[in-house]
Parts: structure tokens; C-alpha cells; sequence
């Protein structure tokens, strides 16, 4: 569970298994197995906190060349049409940890993904509250990139 949800990366296993094990009260109780139960409430605590290291993530977004690789990937339109800088954009984004290249191209993990949407659909319904107008409510979280 932990490699499925973190695929390894340093920062999310570590903050994963100490919210896990001792943060949440159950995983303090040594006579208890960590379940993956409390595996998912961790990971739902860690998106819910915007811990800085997800945080920082979320802000990411704003960058156009962060934006010309997230977008596509989450409405499932990568590949379909890509011009010169989208490898120098997806260098980037893998720099930055945030796609993986070993396979498909992809978010780098669940958790990532998840703070990705959840700040695009925070983010679109701030701007929607914003400027009422015609059409700006959308609601998906994907409108973030088109609006910035």
C-alpha cells in the first residue's frame, strides 16, 4: 500500500508511515498491525493538512510549463498533439518530480495526483467566486489551465 499510494518517493513514505504510526492515536498502539485502513486516513490526513512539501506541489500549477504537462494528463489528452516544448516541459516536470517516464507518461503517484486535482478544482472555484461571469463556474478542475 504505502509503494502504491508514495511510488517511493523519499518524502511521502516518510511522512506517510509517521502519520501512520504516530500521529494517528491507533497506529501509536504497538499491539495493533498497521493496516491499510490506516494507511489511507494517513494519506487523507497528509492531503488535508497541505503539508508544505504537497503544498509547494499544489503551487506548481501556476507555472505555464508545469500547466502544458499536468493538463493533458489529467483530462487524458497527452500525445494527441505535442509541439517542440513539450519535452523541454516534461524534463521539467520530471525534474521536479511530479511525472514519471517509466512507462506511459504519468503523474508520479496517487498522492500527487490527488493534491494535484484537489488544488485545480480549489483553485478554479476560487476564480470562479471571483468573476461571475458567463460560463466561469465550470466547476472542473481541469479549468484552472484554462483561465490562468
Amino acid at each position: 500500500m504505502v509503494w502504491e499510494q508514495t511510488r517511493g518517493q523519499p518524502w511521502l513514505v516518510n511522512a506517510l508511515a509517521y502519520q501512520a504510526c504516530f500521529r494517528d492515536r491507533a497506529g501509536r498502539d504497538r499491539s495493533r498491525a498497521i493496516t491499510d485502513d490506516h494507511l489511507l486516513n494517513a494519506r487523507e490526513a497528509l492531503i488535508r493538512r497541505r503539508e508544505t512539501h504537497l503544498d509547494q506541489l499544489g503551487r506548481r500549477l501556476s507555472e505555464d510549463r508545469v500547466r502544458r504537462v499536468i493538463e493533458p494528463l489529467l483530462t487524458g489528452a497527452w500525445g494527441t498533439s505535442r509541439d517542440d516544448s513539450t519535452d523541454a516541459d516534461l524534463d521539467y516536470a520530471q525534474d521536479l518530480g511530479l511525472v514519471a517516464l517509466d512507462g506511459p507518461v504519468r503523474l508520479a503517484s496517487p498522492i500527487y495526483r490527488e493534491v494535484i486535482l484537489r488544488e485545480a478544482t480549489r483553485q478554479s472555484l476560487l476564480k470562479s467566486s471571483n468573476s461571475p461571469r458567463p460560463g466561469s463556474s465550470r466547476g472542473m478542475a481541469v479549468s484552472i489551465f484554462r483561465h490562468s
